[in-house]
């Protein structure tokens, strides 16, 4: 997924809580001061080749770049604040450059406080874009809330049997956060005594499920001991209920980053495809 953001949306930070999100910094192709007049080409070139393994990739949002997208017929989406947010943005960035006394951060401010409005309506003209309405806002759920509409299956789709994925490894993956443990250990162990009767090897992430309610292991190293989990299986299967889910929505992108089969159970445990390299 390319995601073409407004300038001081948080690009840097949200890249730093998952290594499944991608800053893809435009000013380094930047040589001595100038950039190549193709450079945008190369650019689009390399998000795209990142999205396609599975990476969630922030870009620049140049119009030069997002027209070369769009005549490539590259999919992104672009994300930027409401005009209302004017002043509360600019006012955030000039908090940035105080603290940063950067360059590049001094000459974003002086183009959001020209050009604003007109940038971020042009943004906004695409045909896929996100806008932010509240200065309170969180990246990660944004992008969260982005996978999910773009995993979103028909749900009548054509579905498979558990023959189609007899005597393979598979990983569970599910939303924990909102539920109590005997909630989560009743769903995935449910799902994981039916597949072990299909004669596969199974990971269960609810069984290290503690490490995350405790101060000395964060989220992220938590989704780390569930990526190793899952780089050892043939398929992914998503429980119901859980497309709105961060860490879900992680674990999916990974998957197709690293070519699994995944597939989603519906709540009449019939599978339907969501990805097959």
């Amino acid at each position: 997924m390319i995601l073409a953001g407004y300038q001081g949306i948080g690009k840097s930070t949200a890249s730093e809580l998952s290594s499944n999100y991608i800053d893809l910094e435009s000013s380094n192709f930047f040589v001595d001061g100038s950039r190549d007049e193709n450079w945008y080409k190369v650019y689009a070139n390399i998000a795209k080749h990142l999205s396609d393994q599975g990476y969630v990739v922030m870009t620049a949002s140049h119009k030069i770049f997002r027209d070369y997208l769009k005549e490539q017929k590259i999919k992104f989406t672009t994300i930027s604040p409401d005009v209302s947010l004017k002043d509360a943005w600019i006012e955030k960035l000039e908090k940035r450059f105080k603290k940063t006394n950067k360059e590049k951060d001094y000459k974003t401010l002086m183009n959001a406080k020209q050009m604003f409005e007109e940038n971020v309506k042009d943004l906004q003209s695409e045909k896929n874009h996100y806008i932010i309405k509240d200065i309170d806002y969180s990246l990660v759920g944004i992008i969260s809330e982005l996978t999910y509409k773009r995993n979103t299956i028909d749900t009548d789709s054509y579905h498979l049997t558990l023959d189609d994925i007899y005597n393979t490894r598979v990983y569970i993956a599910g939303k924990m956060t909102g539920f109590g443990t005997e909630e989560i250990f009743k769903r995935f162990n449910r799902v994981e005594d039916i597949l072990v009767n299909n004669n596969c090897g199974v990971m269960n992430p609810a069984i290290v499920w503690h490490l995350k309610d405790t101060s000395k292991f964060n989220p992220n190293e938590y989704l780390e001991i569930c990526y190793s989990m899952l780089s050892v299986c043939d398929v992914v299967i998503v429980l119901p209920d859980s497309r709105d889910s961060y860490g879900t929505n992680c674990e999916i992108n990974y998957a197709k980053q690293e070519g699994k089969r995944i597939y989603v159970l519906d709540k009449s445990d019939n599978l339907h495809i969501l990805y097959h390299d």
